[in-house]
């Protein structure tokens, strides 16, 4: 009996809101689109010594650097921040099923981004 009132109060204290799960996927996509664009095509331009010109959510433009670097720093930022995301997975997972729900959004979102 005791076993199941704790369980209902663990249930009851992380109860699913639609609203925190949809601020969650949303701060997953937006974290996943930055770490893409921004630290992957971005540094890599700054790196080879070019100019950012435009940065949005799925697009990056840069003058000054016909690198082939640059094209391929996007898909190499999501595989790195992706293991970043399958570590912290593993070793924060049991911290709670938000943050597990987080980190699970945010890996698929930069495997499949």
């Amino acid at each position: 009996m005791q076993a199941n009132e704790k369980q209902s109060a663990a249930v009851e204290k992380y109860k699913d809101d639609a609203l925190t799960l949809v601020a969650l996927g949303i701060v997953a996509f937006v974290v996943a689109a930055v770490a893409h664009e921004g630290l992957g095509h971005g540094l890599a331009t700054l790196t080879v010594g070019g100019t950012p010109v435009m940065l949005t959510t799925c697009y990056f433009s840069s003058s000054g650097s016909a690198s082939r670097w640059i094209p391929a720093a996007g898909g190499i930022a999501n595989v790195v921040v992706g293991l970043l995301f399958v570590l912290a997975l593993r070793f924060l997972g049991s911290s709670g099923p938000h943050l597990r729900y987080f980190l699970t959004l945010a890996l698929a979102f930069k495997l499949m981004f």
